[in-house]
């Protein structure tokens, strides 16, 4: 399970707190069984207007998925709609 979460402002906020609640509220969303979850990632990205939270799950090798995916990128956000070319 990857997170990345991207804070609404530049308030500090701890991001274990975030993860027990996200991780408890999809798993029972999708009705699965957390205990199923093997990895957790979680990444700070920039700030973006309003906060957002992505999260990943993927049945893979946590490090050739990391390499292949890498951090909070621009356009991950510009995916979303929180940044355009000219920001």
């Amino acid at each position: 399970m990857f997170v990345y979460v991207y804070p609404p402002d530049k308030r500090k906020r701890d991001l274990d707190n975030i993860l027990k609640v996200m991780q408890d509220a999809i798993c029972d969303g999708l009705r699965i069984d957390d205990s199923y979850i093997v990895m957790v990632c979680a990444i700070r990205c920039q700030i973006v207007s309003g906060g957002m939270v992505e999260i990943i799950f993927t049945e893979c090798n946590a490090d050739e998925w990391i390499e292949e995916h890498g951090g909070c990128q621009t356009d991950r956000l510009m995916k979303f709609g929180f940044l355009t070319q000219d920001r």
